[in-house]
């Protein structure tokens, strides 16, 4: 399941609406913060439509959940994204904070996720951002940083205004992004492949009968 996680200060369960801070245009401006709304705060009929609206398709097939939100409305009618920031649900927390946690059995860290993505943005294999990841694991950590505050009236009306731009910037690139899309599928069949290869010849140096 996406989106959903917790606070690793607190242990309070969250759904991430921003991954990170983007400006107008779609680009990162704060990397290492994230805008999160704490589910177990939330009105009854608020939570529920939050969560049917995160357990929907277009939501899981969506790395951004803001713009899910931003087209879809709770029960009372209101858009969803709209009314989480008026009532100052939307809260920033640093990206190393939050963890994501997709079941019961995983947990990793929003920042690692996001780290992940932006090598994959960047064309690196599969076994390349596995090396990089491996290489980070020396670096010290960021500090992680506290609850931040809920995001002012002046922000929500610029955070608006900001989907409503980016939506209309990506709108005609959908295919592209099919594309994108089975590129990497492509990029991973390909490092799985030579993966593959290189398991044969290590079994068939430990067992030479086994090759036929």
């Amino acid at each position: 399941m996406k989106h959903v996680g917790r606070i690793t200060n607190t242990g309070k369960r969250c759904i991430v609406v921003f991954r990170q801070i983007y400006d107008e245009h779609g680009k990162i401006v704060d990397k290492n913060s994230c805008l999160v709304v704490e589910t177990d705060s939330l009105p009854d009929y608020v939570h529920d439509d939050l969560i049917k609206i995160v357990e929907s398709r277009p939501s899981q097939d969506s790395g951004e959940l803001f713009n899910v939100l931003h087209r879809t409305s709770l029960s009372n009618g209101e858009n969803s994204l709209v009314w989480l920031a008026q009532n100052q649900r939307l809260r920033k927390f640093a990206t190393n904070n939050i963890d994501l946690i997709p079941n019961a059995n995983i947990k990793v860290s929003l920042a690692k996720v996001n780290q992940i993505i932006e090598l994959q943005s960047q064309g690196l294999s599969e076994f390349e951002i596995s090396e990089r990841m491996n290489e980070g694991v020396h670096e010290k950590p960021m500090a992680q940083q506290p609850y931040q505050g809920a995001i002012s009236t002046a922000e929500l009306n610029e955070l608006v205004q900001k989907v409503d731009v980016m939506e209309a910037q990506t709108e005609p690139d959908r295919e592209k992004s099919v594309r994108e899309q089975a590129t990497d599928l492509l990029e991973l069949a390909k490092t799985m492949h030579n993966k593959a290869k290189e398991l044969r010849v290590a079994a068939y140096d430990l067992a030479p009968e086994l090759k036929k």
